[in-house]
């Protein structure tokens, strides 16, 4: 190459431009940005020298997941597992996201009151309801892959083929 490979001697764009210039590199064999930034350059040369800009960095938190990320901490492992597959039922997570905003609504409390008294119900609530084996609840895998079946079935148009029309030579 023309210059050094450091970033420190020069950018991409100036040592392909000397490339170019020096017949190293012919116009046609220049790369697919090249001619995008040489008529559109950056306002500011993106040089190793220009120091990084301090600009805060923006909280992208939402309220749920402040709350979720309380209620696993405070619930530890005593979370049960999540079937994906069940999208009718909520999860003992979202449960307690949407009871935490729903006091909070109607009570007024600030989200510290209202996630303990929303903890609450939710601790209480499950540690009495018996698991999905024994209330029967929930989709098993069974019937999960039965319904997939049926919902293909209906999609799709049945296929009658035999082996002798196939190998016949009609």
């Amino acid at each position: 190459m023309a210059q050094s490979r450091l970033e420190k001697v020069g950018t991409i764009f100036s040592r392909v431009s000397n490339l170019i210039r020096t017949g190293s590199m012919s116009m046609n064999d220049r790369p697919l940005w090249y001619d995008v930034y040489r008529a559109f350059p950056p306002a500011v040369p993106p040089r190793f020298e220009r120091s990084v800009p301090e600009i805060p960095i923006k909280q992208i938190l939402y309220r749920e997941d402040i709350i979720r990320a309380k209620f696993h901490k405070d619930m530890g492992r005593g979370l049960p597992a999540v079937n994906m597959t069940d999208t009718k039922h909520a999860t003992v997570t979202q449960k307690m996201i949407n009871l935490c905003i729903d006091i909070q609504k109607k009570k007024g409390l600030d989200l510290e009151e209202a996630y303990q008294e929303a903890f609450l119900i939710i601790k209480t609530e499950e540690l009495t309801k018996p698991t999905f084996s024994s209330r029967g609840e929930g989709p098993s895998i069974a019937s999960t892959f039965k319904e997939a079946l049926e919902k293909k079935n209906q999609s799709e148009p049945p296929i009658n083929l035999s082996v002798k029309e196939i190998l016949s030579d009609k």
